[in-house]
């Protein structure tokens, strides 16, 4: 790759025309060096993130792929090295972050491809880069191929000097953007398992796959589902087995999974009656069974808990801390109790599969007395023993 002193620079479209043309940071433009392929990504938080390739300092070699973080306010972070994962001691360039199924693609000359610039695809997940795969022919070949990108699920863009360009200077002499579509005659893989919380596989678990529209396109009691899916796209997987909790996970098949098999494994819990478990969130206010936002957005979790398990039957434990008398504590908590079982009715779980019960102060966390920073007054230690529990009764 040609290394010149490239920058990325940054400019406003308003009234028809560009404004406020400036360089975007001298953390990403580095003296000396170059810094190009600009793509940018928009997170939900608001920030954004610059995707780019440069040969600045702190790489592994020529060009590398590089992000930086764009807080809410404008201003780049540091940029970070995509790691030895994508990059090489060549050269890796233009990069496209798809934030649909967060996957990374880019053109390397380093990695084990077709021959040239191939363009390779990596997942990014829980913070790592999974092992690069090349994309299948004939979006690859054994000629320089760049830029892929993405403008709908199954449609984009890539940039090639293969054979067949507009050029008189020769077959292969300069670069050409192509078009391509996957066709929806592509039948993915998809190999189901559920386990345990020691990882041992279970047997005979109820595997149903629905897609995008909520159809369902399969539905069986395997030990281990092999499945042909329909096509790429986004599919839910519910898991049912008796004695554990009902799961529900989304996975989204991307274009090129069709030449793989998708193996996902299901971790499972079991349903263990009597087990208390304490919800997050759940707290009451000195003296009072209202329940607050930050209350019903856990309880909402709980709700739809129960809704993915008809079966299940729920006693909900409410408690108090040490202050105030005996009674008035055993009054309170049964209506705090209370409380949470008449919003969970009214989320549309059956009042037969609710119990509410009040403990007062009986079953105390933790003693408070030797808290100095408790008393009389309100403190964490207060709070922890004003919770809400539930266990499964049947």
């Amino acid at each position: 790759m040609q290394q010149n002193n490239c920058a990325i620079w940054s400019a406003f479209y308003e009234e028809s025309k560009w404004r406020n043309t400036r360089e975007v940071s001298e953390k990403i433009n580095y003296p000396m060096h170059a810094s190009t392929h600009p793509y940018l990504v928009q997170n939900a938080d608001g920030s954004e993130v610059l995707w780019f390739s440069s040969n600045q300092p702190g790489g592994l070699g020529g060009f590398d792929i590089w992000f930086s973080v764009r807080e809410m306010g404008g201003k780049f972070q540091k940029p970070i090295n995509a790691g030895i994962v994508i990059n090489t001691s060549r050269d890796e360039i233009t990069p496209f972050f798809d934030d649909n199924t967060s996957t990374l693609y880019f053109s390397s000359s380093g990695l084990v491809g077709r021959g040239g610039l191939d363009v390779f695809y990596s997942k990014f997940k829980e913070g790592k880069f999974a092992l690069p795969k090349t994309l299948p022919e004939p979006l690859n070949s054994s000629y320089d191929e760049s830029f892929y990108r993405l403008t709908e699920r199954q449609k984009g863009f890539f940039v090639s000097n293969r054979p067949g360009v507009f050029s008189v200077k020769g077959e292969t002499c300069c670069d050409d953007i192509f078009s391509f579509e996957i066709k929806k005659s592509i039948h993915p893989w998809l190999k189901l398992s559920a386990v345990d919380s020691t990882g041992s596989n279970i047997p005979f678990v109820r595997f149903e796959i629905k897609d995008e529209s909520g159809k369902t396109v399969e539905d069986k009691e395997k030990s281990l589902l092999f499945y042909h899916l329909p096509a790429n796209g986004k599919y839910t997987i519910n898991v049912t087995k008796q004695g554990y909790f009902t799961l529900q996970k989304d996975i989204v098949i991307d274009a090129y999974s069709s030449s793989d098999t998708n193996a996902v494994a299901l971790m499972m819990t079991a349903v263990e009656v009597n087990k208390v478990y304490r919800m997050s969130e759940i707290y009451f206010s000195y003296n009072s069974a209202e329940l607050n936002d930050e209350t019903r957005e856990s309880l909402d979790t709980l709700g739809v808990l129960l809704q993915q398990n008809p079966k299940l039957k729920i006693e909900i434990g409410s408690h108090t801390d040490a202050r105030g008398e005996d009674d008035f504590n055993i009054t309170l908590s049964q209506q705090r109790a209370e409380s949470v079982v008449i919003y969970l009715s009214q989320k549309g779980i059956s009042i037969t599969r609710l119990t509410a019960k009040g403990y007062g102060e009986s079953l105390l966390l933790k003693d408070c007395s030797t808290d100095a920073d408790c008393g009389i007054y309100d403190c964490d230690c207060h709070r922890l023993n004003r919770r809400t529990e539930f266990k499964i009764i049947e």
